[in-house]
């Protein structure tokens, strides 16, 4: 990192960009504080009141969509980035061709890779995944990859709730320029969050005379295209002064979006498109609640008169009602009929019901009382989910699973544990990423592969069918979509020969084409066709 020279004039210019970013972001609040109201209500955010272990969910009546959401996170989890599993691995590139130099390329980087995924076990990753994954499903999730000063654990991870940052978007929608405040932070806290900060005489003076001064900061992480470089500002709001100005070649934030709108910065999730279904599934259910009470406990209309007081009346087993003589032939209380089917209410909550599962990717296998599903059921059902969050799963391809991985090399690097010239370019190093979700996708192109042999073999017969294919690189493709340890597999040019091996001994050269000896005499030669010739006929 280097620390850099700023003045009043550059200082007023960042926090007017600061001030843009918050005031865009707060149009998103009513959409993203209803999502996470309904369906992730213990950590909405954007409550009224920052007071610890209040309420958050007393206005949810049905929680169909929190338990969707729940188990769709546990299936992004799961099925992205597993815990305990390589969901990733270094490879050669593009520019790499040689089969022979990319399987040795490819075993060298094993190496990195294994370390790279040591540093994210030692971590808090697969916590901090999760509760990114919760804000992901409602539309935009963001977390901070850190250097972490335990000997254990070179990096740490931090998820940062989304009323908290303010991203800034560039000219194609991207974000690479976050921002956000820390409000009434003590004096005395400000050079442990920000060890490299200077601070300057307003804030010494403020100190000196009061030792619980707090003060109000602006804190950004700006992405310079022209160099490839962050710089890192925190700014005092009321005097606009710097405590802290640096550059850095990498950004601490990933930020990521379900899916967007052109235009955008912030992001859309499934809770968000299934949030009409919620809101009146939440809203019936109420109701039905409620007429449910009355049907139970209904209302009465009661008489009163000088001796029955209904104010003061309470219904209850061997109870005495007192009541004049005048109205010895007429009931004090009569009950009220209230109207509704409940039956009726009922069938449209189930029918919301399943509109909010299919919106939220909560399809289960089975029913509870069906036989176990095989393994092509599970196979399928696990297609038909890549399927349907394809579209989601292409745009983390690109905003979150690289971005943690580069960010891990780049404080690895710093460490020691990596080299400097580990760097992936997608020539030499390349990620591939092999987690369940995209080997579902390979199984397909196996599928496929078996859908081939099965049409060919009527028409051509299996030699014929198999004489189509190229088996040399059978074996290497198989390995691939299957994730097998590429050690274990021959390369093509083994394979290869090894197909002729085989050839070779099953098929010898047959007696009946033996070649006539041209140094043995004509005679002999003439014994030894005929001979071969009463062979074959024989």
């Amino acid at each position: 990192m280097t620390i850099l020279s700023a003045d009043s004039n550059d200082a007023r210019k960042l926090m007017s960009r600061y001030n843009d970013a918050k005031a865009n972001w707060q149009n998103w609040r009513s959409i993203y504080d209803e999502a996470y109201a309904y369906a992730i209500p213990e950590r909405d955010p954007w409550p009224e009141g920052v007071e610890e272990g209040r309420r958050k969910n007393i206005q949810v009546y049905d929680i169909t969509a929190v338990n969707s959401a729940r188990r769709l996170v546990s299936h992004l989890h799961s099925s992205l980035t597993p815990p305990g599993e390589q969901w990733f691995l270094l490879e050669a590139g593009d520019d790499i061709t040689d089969e022979n130099e990319k399987k040795e390329v490819n075993t060298f980087l094993q190496g990195y890779t294994d370390i790279i995924f040591q540093m994210l076990n030692d971590s808090n990753f697969d916590l901090v995944i999760n509760e990114f994954y919760q804000d992901l499903i409602i539309g935009t999730a963001g977390m901070m990859v850190l250097e972490s000063n335990d000997k254990q654990s070179p990096i740490r991870f931090k998820s940062v709730g989304t009323n908290t940052i303010y991203p800034e978007g560039d000219v194609y929608d991207n974000i690479n320029t976050v921002w956000r405040d820390f409000l009434g932070i003590y004096g005395r806290d400000i050079l442990q969050m920000w060890p490299r900060a200077k601070l300057p005489q307003t804030i010494t003076t403020r100190m000196a005379n009061d030792a619980l001064v707090k003060f109000d900061f602006a804190e950004g992480v700006i992405y310079d295209p022209e160099t490839d470089t962050y710089r890192v500002v925190v700014l005092m709001m009321d005097t606009n002064e710097f405590i802290l100005d640096l550059k850095t070649k990498s950004s601490p934030w990933i930020i990521s979006r379900w899916s967007k709108c052109s235009n955008e910065v912030g992001g859309r999730g499934p809770v968000i498109d299934a949030l009409p279904t919620i809101r009146s599934l939440n809203a019936l259910v109420e109701e039905i609640m409620r007429n449910v009470a009355l049907s139970t406990s209904p209302p009465w209309m009661a008489a009163s008169d000088g001796v029955f007081n209904p104010y003061l009346f309470q219904i209850s087993p061997n109870k005495i009602i007192p009541i004049s003589r005048q109205s010895m032939n007429e009931m004090p209380l009569k009950r009220l009929d209230v109207a509704g089917d409940v039956n009726m209410g009922n069938l449209e909550v189930n029918d919301m019901r399943i509109q909010i599962k299919d919106a939220l990717f909560d399809n289960p296998l089975q029913p509870v009382n069906s036989p176990v599903p095989t393994a092509t059921e599970i196979m399928v059902r696990q297609q038909s989910f890549m399927e349907e969050i394809g579209p989601a799963f292409g745009r983390l391809s690109v905003e979150l699973m690289p971005a943690i991985i580069k960010r891990t090399i780049f404080i690895g690097q710093k460490r020691g544990y990596l080299p400097a010239d580990l760097i992936i370019d997608n020539k030499k190093i390349s990620i591939k990423y092999k987690s369940p979700l995209v080997r579902s996708m390979a199984v397909q192109k196996i599928q496929n592969l078996q859908n081939y042999i099965q049409i060919m073999q009527p028409i051509l017969g299996q030699q014929l069918t198999l004489g189509t294919l190229n088996i040399a690189q059978l074996p290497q493709w198989l390995s691939d979509k299957l994730d097998v340890d590429e050690a274990l597999v021959k390369t093509p040019g083994q394979v290869q020969l090894l197909v002729e091996q085989m050839m070779d001994a099953t098929n010898p050269p047959s007696p009946a084409t033996t070649q006539p000896n041209p140094n043995q005499p004509l005679a002999n030669q003439v014994n030894t066709q005929k001979s071969l010739g009463a062979d074959a006929n024989g």
